[in-house]
């Protein structure tokens, strides 16, 4: 809601709450995770992956965490704390807006060789319209992906009850049922 609108890609690393298997149907043709297809599904964009060990991709992204940590966070903590103030997720959301709007918007990114604010004002007429339903989320962090003998297998999505049956390696059956 923030942007005002839904890229047509979002572009993610590899990881196991994003996709399960690379590749798994064709070449390109990934097994998503399902949370995140219906995510995708619902809001309107398609999930790329980074391509595996090959920074170019995937360094761009830890390269904004990193950015963000010792431009945002740490100056922030280094601010607050002598305050007695404790950085809850309301106080971080609100000192990081106006950090975005005052400091990463206004400088001039090497990547695109323009500031974020400028390149926003061209790429905002390609986004997407959200969907008309504003809808909440439930994220649970541990509680989507259950292993049964290192086979991945979904067990949880909110306010739903999935079962899940997963084969071992030795022929028999496990069943766990989530709700």
């Amino acid at each position: 809601r923030f942007f005002g609108g839904v890229p047509r890609e979002v572009l993610y690393d590899n990881m196991k709450t994003v996709v399960l298997q690379r590749d798994a149907y064709q070449t390109g043709q990934h097994r998503f995770h399902p949370s995140l297809w219906q995510f995708g599904k619902e809001m309107g964009f398609s999930p790329r992956l980074c391509r595996p060990f090959r920074a170019q991709t995937k360094g761009k992204v830890e390269r904004m965490v990193q950015y963000t940590r010792n431009s945002f966070y740490i100056p922030l903590m280094t601010r607050l704390r002598p305050m007695g103030i404790t950085v809850d997720v309301e106080t971080a959301n609100r000192h990081g807006l106006r950090w975005l709007h005052d400091v990463a918007n206004q400088r001039k990114h090497e990547t695109i060789q323009a500031r974020p604010c400028d390149r926003w004002l061209e790429e905002q007429q390609s986004m997407l319209a959200l969907p008309p339903e504003k809808k909440e989320y439930d994220v649970h962090p541990g509680e989507n992906l259950v292993n049964f003998d290192k086979h991945p297998c979904i067990i949880h999505s909110p306010s739903t009850t999935h079962s899940a049956e997963e084969w071992r390696d030795d022929g028999t059956a496990t069943s766990t049922t989530d709700g």
